[in-house]
């Protein structure tokens, strides 16, 4: 789950229409009007027939096809991105096919690549990710200024989307990152600049090689510092734990903490261990579901060496003693003394600047980093590496 500051962070940057919901190609409109919603809500579990209207009937069916609350089980996802985006695929579609202008023809085009964002990569549509592709390469040649630079924006964002799920090499990221920076050293001020700097480069943060996504960070810390923009300057102040996270791997990493009983951690009984440094919250959904894989092999390799640090951003007390009362789990979890802050805000959080959680951070027997998302099935190959079978 992604800190508020980042999504606060989208927003300072985000000036146009389009740029916030380029960021996942277009999310349902929350701000549509309550009425609206609950007009559409009452026929959500029926057949969502596009009307033989106007466009800009056919725009309000859109908005309000848009308005239907996703569902929270990942098992529903797909049904109901089949059923809510194929109807606003058709709706824009016709008002296009009436050769619209103007604001009309754009907001159609929203629609359009929204929904078949959404087919592709939540329905599993390759015929939409083709089609949508094809959309975006006809934009950067259209006519309408406005719509030539979002299929340009787009092509990059396809790139950014393509790096975030490990397609395309090193030297492919690396292009993209210098092609982003080269816009934004010519374009400072520009808003949508700065936000696919900042995509680029959370995206290269995640990449293995953790070198590039540092330096991804430190250029733009130079470029942006020279802004008089109080948030956009608070926000270049955050990379520095970015960075320092991102330059861990082969080095130690500084543990240090007062644990939720009240006690300091003991770094010393850490010595010599395979440490698993788990940034994580009780109210954090992947958190939870990964616990069950950090306790298999905490059983499993908690004899030879293994032990596990819980970093908690939690800002209840309550709450997480409860959980651990509950969940009964073995290792230390660092907590913060009181008058500490806590939360997003949790000093090692905020020193190596975790910007989403769970992060997992892996150490050898020398207390070198290996692992900066030591998660899933990865943890457990890691810990063969290091701990043997």
């Amino acid at each position: 789950m992604r800190r508020n500051y980042w999504l606060a962070a989208v927003a300072v940057v985000a000036v146009v229409a389009w740029v916030g919901w380029m960021h996942a190609f277009g999310k349902a409109d929350d701000a549509a009007a309550p009425a609206e919603k609950t007009s559409i809500a009452a026929t959500a579990g029926e057949s969502l027939t596009v009307p033989n209207g106007s466009a800009e009937e056919l725009l309000i069916f859109i908005k309000k096809v848009r308005a239907i609350k996703s569902p929270e089980s990942e098992d529903a996802v797909k049904p109901f991105v089949e059923k809510t985006r194929r109807p606003i695929l058709e709706a824009a579609n016709k008002i296009l096919a009436g050769n619209p202008e103007g604001a009309i023809r754009v907001e159609a085009i929203h629609a359009k690549i929204e929904a078949l964002y959404k087919l592709d990569s939540e329905a599993d549509d390759v015929n939409a990710g083709k089609q949508l592709r094809e959309l975006i390469d006809e934009l950067q040649k259209d006519k309408q200024p406005e719509l030539a630079r979002l299929g340009g924006q787009l092509q990059l964002q396809l790139q950014i989307r393509d790096l975030e799920e490990g397609k395309g090499t090193l030297e492919d990221a690396q292009k993209l990152w210098e092609e982003v920076k080269a816009k934004l050293v010519a374009e400072p001020g520009s808003k949508q600049n700065i936000q696919l700097a900042l995509m680029v480069a959370q995206a290269l943060g995640s990449a293995d090689d953790t070198k590039v996504g540092a330096q991804a960070y430190r250029d733009l810390s130079k470029i942006l510092a020279k802004s008089d923009d109080p948030q956009i300057a608070e926000m270049v102040k955050g990379f520095e734990g970015t960075i320092r996270r991102l330059s861990l791997p082969g080095h130690p990493i500084d543990l240090k903490g007062t644990l939720v009983n009240g006690k300091p951690l003991d770094v010393a009984a850490l010595k010599g261990k395979v440490v698993l440094v788990d940034f994580w919250a009780t109210w954090c959904g992947p958190c939870r579901a990964e616990l069950p894989n950090v306790k298999k092999n905490y059983e499993k390799y908690h004899d030879k060496g293994f032990e596990v640090v819980g970093i908690s951003l939690d800002d209840d007390r309550d709450a997480l003693e409860k959980f651990l009362a509950d969940e009964k789990l073995p290792w230390p979890i660092v907590f913060g003394a009181e008058g500490e802050p806590h939360g997003w805000e949790q000093t090692l959080a905020t020193y190596y600047g975790i910007g989403s959680i769970p992060t997992t951070i892996l150490t050898n027997q020398k207390g070198e980093v290996v692992s900066l998302n030591a998660r899933g099935e990865k943890l457990g190959e890691l810990l063969e590496q290091l701990l043997g079978k």
